[in-house]
């Protein structure tokens, strides 16, 4: 949990000694300090490498596009945070 609510250079260390160290390695899953500590997963890079992403996305948008904010703004509603 230290490594969560640390400085976030200290997180980008970690995460760059994990790329390295583990090369198979195309995402982690991690306790989100945002989110009461449910789960929450990033990906890195090799994820569409490995086949992990699909090739053709059902849905997406850009996080800008007017289309997706009141979508945002309800899942930024569930987890306690504002949206403007």
């Amino acid at each position: 949990m230290a490594l969560m609510t640390a400085a976030r250079s200290v997180s980008r260390n970690w995460a760059r000694a994990f790329y390295q160290a583990y090369p198979a390695t195309v995402g982690l899953c991690y306790p989100s300090s945002m989110h009461a500590n449910r789960p929450a997963m990033v990906l890195t890079d090799r994820a569409e490498a490995a086949g992990v992403m699909p090739a053709r996305p059902r849905f997406h948008r850009a996080l800008g596009d007017p289309a997706l904010l009141s979508v945002l703004k309800n899942i930024a509603r569930g987890i306690g945070y504002a949206l403007r």
